[in-house]
Parts: structure tokens; C-alpha cells; sequence
């Protein structure tokens, strides 16, 4: 992001987020992968929320809409592309592994 491309920034990081729903649900659209994910507990309504209003960042910076994506929103997109990303693979392993050795005590 010292490069100043925020726009640029934003969408990849969406195209990320975006990845990780189709690889979790299969779901063609952020949006739709987004809702599946919270339907099926995988985020809960925090996660969603939070992914839902950075995906309307990101549409900012995807689209000609005549708007720029700021520094600030760049970087909060990019805070939680790695924040969604621990949660969904990183922090989800590591409770289900507690749990089965918890289970298996």
C-alpha cells in the first residue's frame, strides 16, 4: 500500500475474501458465499457484517462508480482479508483440535 494503488489494494483483497467463500461453499458471488458461510456457522454475524461493508469498499474500488477508495479503507480491508483468513482456516483447526482431544479425554 506505500505504492498508494488503494484501489487496487481493496480489490485484491476482496478477490482473497472472495476466494475463500467459493472454496468454502462452493457459492459463485461474495455476497452469496458471505451469507452461506454465516447459514452454515463457518463466520458468525459479526464476521458478516464486517465482510459485508468492506465488500461495499471494495466494490469502490472494482467499479467506475466515480469514487476513489481512501488509504484508511484500503487498509481496513486488508486487516480483515488476514483477520477473516486466520479465522476461517487458522483459529477454526485450532478449536477443532482442542475439541477432539478435549472429547477423546
Amino acid at each position: 500500500m506505500q505504492s498508494g494503488v488503494f484501489s487496487a489494494a481493496a480489490v485484491m483483497c476482496g478477490r482473497a475474501i472472495e476466494y475463500v467463500t467459493v472454496e468454502k461453499t462452493g457459492e459463485k458471488t461474495l455476497f452469496d458465499g458471505l451469507k452461506e458461510m454465516k447459514a452454515t456457522n463457518q463466520i458468525d454475524e459479526r464476521l458478516f457484517e464486517w465482510a459485508n461493508a468492506l465488500r461495499k469498499e471494495r466494490n469502490i474500488g472494482a467499479h467506475a462508480v466515480g469514487k476513489e477508495t481512501k488509504e484508511q479503507d484500503a487498509s481496513d480491508i486488508l486487516d480483515f482479508a488476514v483477520a477473516f483468513c486466520e479465522y476461517v482456516y487458522v483459529l477454526t483447526q485450532k478449536y477443532d483440535e482442542y475439541v477432539a482431544r478435549k472429547s477423546s479425554t
